[in-house]
C-alpha cells in the first residue's frame, strides 16, 4: 500500500467519528452490564483523560484470558457505536496477556474526538466466543446497548468481563468547571471560629476535584464568613500538604472552633501495618504523590490511622469532615457518564494476603466504616475513630462517582447549601442522600457515621434571593 493511500484510510476513519451532533443532549447515568465474579481481568486506557474536541486519541486494552473483544463508544451525543474492530482494521480475537491498541500511530485508522462536550465512555466487552458480542454496529443509546448484552450476561462468569475508560471532551481541553452559586453568609459556627481544609487530588482518570474542592471552600468560606487566613484549599493535594495543612489547624484551632475538611479524590485500600483491621487492610486517601507512579505505595497516600490520629489532636471536638472518595470496589453495575472513585494500582486497591493481619485480627473490635474511617464495636453500634462527624460519599461496598459536574455527592450536596432557608445541615444532608441515591440508580447512597449531633445542631439560612 503507497503512502498516499494510508493518509487516505486515516483521514476517513477520523472523520468517521469526528461527526458530533449540533445540540447537546443531556445524558442521564446508564447502567450496563458489569460482571461481579468475572473470572477475566480487563484494563482498558485512553492516552489522555481531557481531550479537546477535534483532538486524535488511542487506546490500550489487555485481557488475561483468550477470547474476543469490542469496544463500544457511547457518546456526549447520546449515540453508541461500535470503534473496534471497524471497517477499517481490528482484530476481534485477543491472546491472553498481550497488550492491543486502537487508533495509534501504526494502524490504518484513527480516533478524532467530536462533540458536544461531556464525559464520554469506550466501553471494552469480553466474551469466549465471538458468538457472543452484539451483532449491531450503532444503538440509540448506551440503555439500547445494555439492553443487546443481556444474553452476555447470562452467560457463565468465566465466559464474560466488560471494563471502561471515561474521558472529558471540552472545547479547549482543560477541564471544565461548573461554579456553584455561593450561598450568602448566614450561617451560625455556634460562637467558635470556623476554619477550613478543603483537598482536591485529580490523580488517574479524575479531572473534577480540584473544582469539587475550590466549590467546597467558596460555598463554606461565604457560608460562614470565613476570614481568608482561616480557609486553606489544596489543589492537587500532595501528602506533604495534608500532613503540614493538620499541622496547621492543630496549631490554629481553639476548643470552641467548628474545623471543616473535605477531600475529593481517589480512595483505595492497602495491607494494614498495625494488626488493627478485621479485614486486614487500611483504607487510604491517594494523594497526588500517586499520580504517573507505575507501583504505589504507601508512601503515596494517607491511611485512615494517620488521618484519625491527626484529627485526635485538634484541640476542639466540633469537626466535620466531608470525603468525596471511596474505599471499597463494590458496584455490581457499571455507570456510563461517571467515573469511579475507586484506585487499584502497585499496593493499592489488592486484597489481603492471606495468613498476615487478615488472620489474625480476627477478634479484634474494629469495623471498617464509610469515608475511609475505623470503627469500634460498641453497645450503641459501631462508633467512628474518627472525631467528630464524617459525611461520606458512599457505603463502604459502594463506589462514589465522579459525573460532568464534580463529585456526584459534593456537586448535590453544596447545591442543597445554596438553596437552604433555615436548614439543619443534618436535614440538607439527608435530602442529598436521597438525591444521589435517585441520580446513581440506587448505586450511591452517601452516609453519616460519628457525632451526629453536630449535623443537628448547625443550623444554615441563606438570604431569599
Amino acid at each position: 500500500m503507497n503512502d498516499s493511500k494510508s493518509l487516505l484510510r486515516a483521514l476517513i476513519a477520523a472523520a468517521w467519528l469526528a461527526t458530533p451532533l449540533a445540540v447537546a443532549q443531556t445524558k442521564d447515568l446508564e447502567v450496563v452490564p458489569a460482571n461481579p465474579d468475572a473470572r477475566v481481568q480487563l484494563d482498558i486506557r485512553i492516552n489522555q483523560h481531557t481531550v479537546a474536541i477535534g483532538d486524535e486519541v488511542q487506546f490500550d486494552f489487555i485481557s488475561s484470558a483468550d477470547g474476543y473483544v469490542t469496544l463500544w463508544d457511547v457518546g456526549t451525543s447520546g449515540r453508541v457505536s461500535r470503534i473496534y474492530p471497524n471497517e477499517l482494521g481490528g482484530d476481534s480475537r485477543v491472546r491472553a496477556g498481550v497488550g492491543y491498541g486502537a487508533g495509534g500511530p501504526n494502524d490504518a485508522f484513527a480516533f478524532r474526538v467530536g462533540g458536544p462536550p461531556g464525559m464520554e465512555d469506550v466501553y471494552l466487552v469480553w466474551t469466549q466466543t465471538a458468538e457472543a458480542q452484539p451483532k449491531q454496529f450503532n444503538y440509540r443509546d448506551a440503555g439500547a446497548l445494555s439492553k443487546d448484552l443481556a444474553v452476555v450476561e447470562r452467560l457463565a462468569p468465566a465466559d464474560w468481563a466488560t471494563a471502561k475508560v471515561t474521558f472529558e471532551i471540552t472545547p479547549d481541553g482543560r477541564p471544565q468547571t461548573t461554579r456553584l452559586t455561593p450561598p450568602a453568609a448566614t450561617a451560625d459556627a455556634g460562637g467558635g471560629q470556623v476554619y477550613i481544609l478543603a483537598m482536591g487530588a485529580n490523580v488517574g482518570e479524575l479531572t473534577k476535584t480540584n473544582a469539587d474542592a475550590r466549590n467546597f471552600a467558596t460555598t463554606l468560606q461565604r457560608l460562614f464568613a470565613v476570614p481568608p487566613g482561616q480557609v486553606r484549599l489544596l489543589e492537587n493535594a500532595y501528602k506533604r500538604d495534608f500532613t503540614d495543612s493538620m499541622e496547621w489547624l492543630r496549631a490554629s484551632v481553639k476548643p470552641d472552633d467548628l474545623v471543616l475538611i473535605f477531600f475529593s479524590g481517589h480512595g483505595s485500600t492497602l495491607e494494614d501495618d498495625d494488626n488493627d483491621e478485621a479485614d486486614g487492610l487500611d483504607e487510604v486517601f491517594v494523594m497526588y504523590d500517586a499520580e504517573g507512579v507505575a507501583q504505589p505505595s504507601a508512601q503515596h497516600v494517607v491511611r485512615d490511622d494517620e488521618f484519625a490520629a491527626w484529627v485526635g489532636r485538634l484541640s476542639t471536638d466540633r469537626t466535620i469532615v466531608f470525603v468525596d472518595a471511596c474505599h471499597s470496589g463494590g458496584l455490581r453495575k457499571s455507570l456510563t457518564n461517571a467515573r469511579t472513585k475507586f484506585f487499584v494500582g502497585g499496593d493499592l486497591g489488592r486484597p489481603a494476603r492471606a495468613g498476615g493481619w487478615q488472620q489474625k485480627a480476627a477478634s479484634l473490635l474494629r469495623k471498617d466504616l464509610a469515608g475511609g474511617v475505623d470503627g469500634n464495636r460498641r453497645l450503641s453500634g459501631p462508633q467512628s475513630t474518627v472525631k467528630g462527624l464524617v459525611y461520606a460519599a458512599a457505603q463502604e461496598n459502594e463506589y462514589a462517582l465522579e459525573v460532568a459536574d464534580g463529585g456526584l455527592f459534593i456537586t448535590r450536596l453544596l447545591q442543597k447549601l445554596s438553596q437552604a432557608q433555615n436548614a439543619r445541615l443534618a436535614d440538607l444532608f439527608a435530602e442529598t442522600q436521597q438525591v444521589v441515591k435517585q441520580d446513581s440508580g440506587g448505586q450511591q447512597t452517601p452516609v453519616a457515621v460519628g457525632d451526629s449531633r453536630l449535623g443537628e445542631t448547625l443550623n444554615l439560612a441563606t438570604a431569599v434571593r
